[in-house]
């Protein structure tokens, strides 16, 4: 099994062992790491939560209307809430999106990412982003 297939595979199990002693074991003996589990239950608490607030019946993607935790595959769940169109958002949504982002960078790169050159940081981008990215030309 390659390591995404691995992943894929805990997931679906995390899922359906939810709340079952022994869980976190099971999912380690799947040969996922315990950061990968840690990923699991939050994007686990983050979903269920959004489905039973009833937040994610009312998501501009209609893709997730009624959905339940078991019909997430890991990459969706994964992507959960980043993967929704902003394309409709109003500006206090965007602004609360670069807030999450910001911390996101500052969690992974510190002060770095300050530091560095902005141009760099742009190509930087630009590649990651592929053709996603003319905007930033």
């Amino acid at each position: 099994m390659t390591s995404q297939e691995k992943l894929f595979t805990a997931w679906s199990v995390f899922v359906v062992v939810r709340g079952v002693k022994g869980q976190t074991k099971a999912i380690l003996d799947l040969g996922v790491s315990k950061g990968a589990l840690q990923r699991f239950r939050k994007q686990f608490r983050l979903i269920t939560g959004d489905i039973i607030s009833e937040k994610l019946e009312d998501s501009k993607i209609q893709r997730f209307k009624d959905s339940k935790i078991e019909e997430f595959e890991w990459k969706r769940a994964r992507d959960y809430p980043e993967n929704q169109d902003t394309s409709k958002w109003g500006k206090d949504a965007d602004d609360k999106y670069v807030i999450e982002l910001n911390e996101k960078l500052f969690k992974t790169f510190g002060h770095t990412l300050k530091k560095a050159n902005t141009e760099l940081i742009s190509h930087g981008l630009e590649l990651y982003l592929g053709e996603r990215a003319s905007w930033l030309s």
